[in-house]
Order: C-alpha cells, then sequence, then structure tokens
C-alpha cells in the first residue's frame, strides 16, 4: 500500500508542474469565444459532424495555431453544411504567428471565403 501511495504522489506531482491548472482546452475556448459571439457550441450538421461554434451569420472552427491546415477544410465544410459564411477562430500563443502567417496566407492566395478571429492563449 505504501508503494501505490508513492506512486500516486509522484503521478500527482508530475500532473502538477507538466499540466498547471491554467492550461484550457480547446473546448473551454470554443465554449468561451463562441459565447461572446452570441452562438452555440457543438452543433450536429446534417454530415453528422459538429461545428465548433455557429452564428446566425458564421460556422467556425475553432482550432490550436499548430493545426491551422485542418481547420481551413473543416470550416469549409461547415460552412456548406449550415450555408453560413466559414470562419477560423485560431488558439494562439506566444509563439505561433507564423501559423496564423500561414493561415492567412492560404487563404489571401486560394481566395478563400473565410474570415479568422484570434483567440489569445492563457499562458
Amino acid at each position: 500500500m505504501e508503494r501505490v501511495a508513492k506512486y500516486a504522489l509522484v503521478v500527482l506531482f508530475i500532473l502538477l508542474v507538466y499540466c498547471p491548472a491554467s492550461a484550457r482546452s480547446e473546448r473551454d475556448y470554443a465554449e468561451a469565444w463562441c459565447a461572446g459571439q452570441g452562438g452555440i457550441t457543438e452543433v450536429l450538421m446534417p454530415a453528422g459532424t459538429r461545428c465548433d461554434c455557429l452564428t446566425n451569420t458564421h460556422a467556425v472552427e475553432v482550432e490550436r495555431a499548430a493545426k491551422w491546415a485542418e481547420s481551413i477544410g473543416q470550416a469549409l465544410h461547415y460552412a456548406e453544411q449550415s450555408e453560413r459564411r466559414a470562419g477560423v477562430a485560431l488558439i494562439m500563443g506566444v509563439r505561433d504567428e507564423r501559423f496564423w502567417e500561414r493561415l492567412l496566407g492560404v487563404i489571401q492566395e486560394e481566395r478563400l471565403p473565410i474570415d479568422v478571429w484570434i483567440i489569445e492563449e492563457e499562458e
């Protein structure tokens, strides 16, 4: 029993050090951002997928910056399914500017009908 308690303390220590309480999930960011836009989160689309945030005008994919490329396809798919304009809200940390630039570059180069927003990540 004492051995189990020691392992439990080690695991707890690792979690506290490497997973700080301020770390928010993507869903937490989506819910907070979407509420601020007057939208509804996790809306079931006709194809069976779930749109992160559906407003009166936009179908928005909320994604961490490193997954910027995936966000493009998902946003376009949600827009088509909902007959709204596509949107991407990118969760950005202090070192993520390169992902924002890549996202904007592809949208501009390909003339994609996607509006974009930044959600600042809590460090």
